[in-house]
């Protein structure tokens, strides 16, 4: 990690994996087999969503964002389906669209327009 992340919420799974989320700043390293990094602004902060085997290797990881500080504070799992709330925007006003899964098959843009916008996003994996 070369900024700094934070876990904000750890969600064991039925499986004895585990769903994490949190933010990260400037870039993140996420360990297990295989070495998968993201990378955020140099001066924001970009949410994170990951899930993890009941051994400890990374299965997916994924973020979302703007151009602002991002957060996610809540994960959960239902099924194959994986539930977060977080804000877009954190403590700003920027009217960038906040992007979930950028660079992905299914990368999707949220418009912002305004202070701090919560989301609840769902996933299915």
């Amino acid at each position: 990690t070369t900024g700094h992340v934070l876990v904000d919420n750890l969600y064991p799974a039925a499986d004895g994996g585990a769903l994490l989320c949190g933010f990260f700043r400037e870039s993140a390293t996420f360990w297990g087999e295989a070495q998968w990094s993201i990378v955020a602004g140099i001066e924001t902060s970009d949410a994170y969503f990951a899930r993890y085997s009941a051994s400890g290797e990374p299965l997916w990881l994924t973020k979302a964002g703007n151009a602002d500080d991002d957060r996610c504070r809540h994960i959960s799992m239902d099924g194959g389906r994986v539930f977060t709330t977080g804000m877009i925007g954190y403590g700003y006003d920027w009217t960038s669209d906040a992007v979930f899964g950028a660079g992905e098959p299914n990368e999707t843009h949220i418009p912002i327009d305004g202070f701090s916008e919560g989301f609840l996003a769902a996933f299915a994996f």
